[in-house]
């Protein structure tokens, strides 16, 4: 029904019912007006705050110091890094795995521990679009051994592995490169720094400590033997459903430190590291990192074999750098 319509028999009222319905009526305009003048501060509040928070975080972007170097090495970067981790996979399955094919080993191993732990939590009308009619409940069962077979299996080879690389620091077979390490600081030269490695060894922190009187900083992206279970082997991904909770957040919070880093880097080392199929979680923190560095920079290239090195340069090129930046390679013989 319209307004026009209902005027006409109010009006047609005299006395006390037409004056308190005008009365009514302003008050309800005046209560109206107060309200809209009230959610009006409140909305202009929450916009002056909201800029406020915003400017704040732009200026205290301006005040992080960009960090002139950052150094990103891989296993080629350490003498003698596989060789421990070699003896650990013949301990543990009774063969020897050559060299070459290690990663594709890991590889199939972390596939298939990746598949066991998540068709065990998998309810029977899933295991049946998946494997067809039959007795769910039985195989399940068999899925659940399966991958606690594997699971365990992962435990004692990353406790065999860390074992391995103790023994191996110990008997000084273990080492990082000197003349890599130098010859990348050299080049660096003077300037803030952050030290990030996919190793699981101690060795970076054992040569920063014969040379400076402070604690080194080293960020383990993929865990390190002092914690055999918080370990990322070849093959696994940064979370894991078959791996605790602790581990998890571990990897992952390594990795957003990293992302922060190569937020603010200025020059980036990716020193011994192959960036291989297996590194493709680096390269996505990587590539993340640089996503939000505003600033142009440069990515130096260090490998010991010319061909990788052009590889790995062209790798990171296409699918990495931004267009600001600039990218360069060092051969360390």
């Amino acid at each position: 029904m319209l307004i026009a319509e209902v005027e006409p028999p109010i009006r047609h009222f005299k006395g006390k019912l037409v004056k308190g319905m005008d009365k009514r009526c302003e008050r309800w305009r005046v209560f109206l007006a107060r309200l809209l003048q009230r959610l009006g501060g409140c909305i202009q509040s929450v916009r002056t705050k909201a800029a406020a928070e915003m400017n704040t975080t732009a200026k205290q972007r301006e005040v992080i110091d960009p960090i002139d170097t950052v150094y990103l090495f891989g296993a080629g970067s350490v003498e003698g890094a596989w060789e421990p981790v070699l003896r650990a996979l013949e301990r543990i399955y009774g063969n020897p795995v050559p060299s070459d094919l290690a990663n594709w080993w890991f590889s199939v191993q972390g596939r298939l521990i990746h598949l066991t732990s998540c068709w065990r939590s998998l309810v029977d009308q899933q295991l049946e679009a998946r494997f067809g009619p039959g007795d769910h409940q039985k195989s399940r069962q068999g899925i659940v051994a399966l991958d606690n077979t594997y699971r365990q299996q992962m435990r004692s080879l990353k406790d065999e592995i860390a074992k391995e690389l103790f023994a191996a620091h110990d008997r000084g077979e273990l080492r990082a490169r000197e003349n890599l390490l130098t010859a990348v600081a050299t080049d660096a030269g003077e300037g803030s720094t952050a030290n990030l490695t996919a190793n699981w060894d101690l060795s970076l922190e054992k040569l920063l400590e014969s040379i400076d009187d402070e604690p080194p900083k080293v960020l383990h992206l993929h865990g390190d033997i002092r914690n055999p279970d918080g370990m990322l082997l070849p093959g696994e991904r940064p979370e894991e459903v078959y791996r605790d909770e602790g581990s998890n957040s571990n990897i992952t919070s390594a990795y957003w430190k990293a992302i922060n880093i190569f937020n603010y880097a200025r020059r980036i080392y990716i020193a011994g590291l192959s960036l291989s199929p297996l590194d493709a979680a680096l390269g996505v923190i990587l590539g993340m990192g640089l996503a939000g560095n505003r600033l142009p920079g440069e990515i130096i290239v260090v490998n010991r074999n010319r061909e990788e090195t052009t590889r790995i340069t062209n790798q990171v090129r296409m699918m990495i750098a931004p267009s600001t930046w600039t990218l360069r390679e060092m051969v360390i013989s």
